[in-house]
């Protein structure tokens, strides 16, 4: 994914919920692009006056205080960034944020298809 797709995503989430502000960056360290991925979405974030927070995903136990974290910091938006770890956990990462209702892009086609 390039840096354009992954910042045009926080684009649309700001454009689709204007008052997001403060946005959750849920990502797998391990996959080799994890760290740009990061950089380019805290650089647009920054540039639109949104607060990013990366999350790192390590195994399928993060998931739960990771969107614990996300309630505690008050976490308007979700973005899932695109990566092995993530995709290979999908419909987990997709449960777990329709019990959050809180908004989210996700990087891939499939989440859509799984109800993300």
């Amino acid at each position: 994914m390039t840096p354009t797709r992954r910042c045009k995503r926080l684009q649309l989430l700001r454009e689709a919920f204007p008052r997001v502000a403060n946005v959750d960056l849920l990502f797998g360290p391990a996959n080799s692009g994890s760290a740009s991925q990061v950089k380019d979405i805290e650089e647009a974030a920054a540039r639109r006056t949104i607060r990013v927070t990366p999350i790192e995903l390590r195994q399928a136990a993060d998931f739960e205080p990771a969107f614990g974290r996300g309630a505690a910091v008050g976490a308007q938006g979700y973005l899932a960034a695109a990566g092995t770890f993530v995709s290979s956990r999908l419909q987990a990462i997709v449960d777990r944020n329709l019990r959050s209702k809180v908004p989210t892009m996700f990087p891939r086609n499939p989440f859509a298809e799984a109800r993300g």
